[in-house]
């Protein structure tokens, strides 16, 4: 089941949907030409943009662009982590959840995600930024079966939140998901370490497709610096700042070795 090659998408998403739906196409493509049987997408990757024009954005447009994805999964038998996408919590469309999607090799999906925490910051000179806005929470935590590894599904600010990932890993998850469009301004102090933590305090993998540029309309500059970290918390990849398909190996020996090495799983105690 494991030792899989695996490939993350560091993309600098437009506004422009259906640009960022064929850039992610092509991506599959190429993560299928190397022989993966995964890729995961960052989060917002078809689309960013500000508030109202995601708001504004028909349904009917992400409903066919997710649908290309799931053939495109079945055509060429890979997994794709849709990284999140606004979608409706009614007929209205007035709020969303941020929602990660998992299409399986044969096109069906297997797993679904709500953020559960939502981005709130109040950076010096820079306009405050509140996804409560436009997002709604989720509620439900979730570890699935993907590709054959128990996986915990989260995103971006959920990473400062060491309890959600906890509570996977008493579920089973042997690696973490976290697609992300980490700022700028707090990714060069925090994003590389947080993710070292998780990885390490849960004894498991992390993957990190992250979104780098910036958002066209509100300007604000994403980290980039997509990353999977193992067990032990060493780096296995990290991008840089540009477009950039990471392609890496998941190692089982790597995970027992750092579950047997320091028994803190068994050990620990939840008060």
């Amino acid at each position: 089941m494991w030792n899989k090659r695996w490939a993350i998408a560091q993309l600098d998403s437009a506004v422009e949907l259906e640009n960022n739906l064929n850039k992610s196409l092509a991506f599959i493509k190429r993560a299928a030409a190397n022989n993966c049987s995964l890729i995961a997408f960052p989060e917002f990757f078809l689309q960013r943009a500000e508030a109202e024009t995601l708001r504004k954005t028909p349904a009917i447009d992400y409903q066919t662009a997710l649908e290309s994805l799931q053939k495109m999964a079945a055509d060429i038998d890979l997994h794709i982590l849709v990284g999140s996408v606004p979608y409706p919590t009614d007929q209205a469309q007035q709020t969303f959840y941020n929602r990660t999607i998992v299409f399986n090799n044969h096109g069906f999906k297997t797993a679904t995600y709500d953020k559960i925490h939502l981005f709130s910051a109040r950076f010096k000179n820079q306009p405050e930024i509140s996804e409560k806005e436009m997002f709604t929470n989720g509620s439900k935590i979730t570890v699935e079966n993907i590709d054959g590894i128990s996986c915990g599904l989260a995103i971006c600010y959920d990473l400062r939140f060491p309890e959600l990932f906890r509570k996977q890993s008493e579920g089973g998850a042997e690696l973490f998901f976290l697609p992300a469009n980490f700022t700028q301004i707090s990714g060069c102090y925090h994003w590389k370490p947080l993710l070292q933590a998780r990885a390490i305090e849960n004894q498991a993998y992390i993957v990190a497709p992250a979104q780098t540029g910036h958002n066209r309309e509100t300007g604000v500059v994403s980290y980039g610096h997509s990353m999977v970290v193992n067990p032990w918390g060493e780096i296995v990849c990290e991008a840089g700042t540009e477009e950039q398909l990471l392609i890496f190996q998941l190692s089982e020996e790597v995970l027992n070795r750092a579950r047997q090495t320091i028994c803190s799983l068994k050990d620990r105690r939840i008060y």
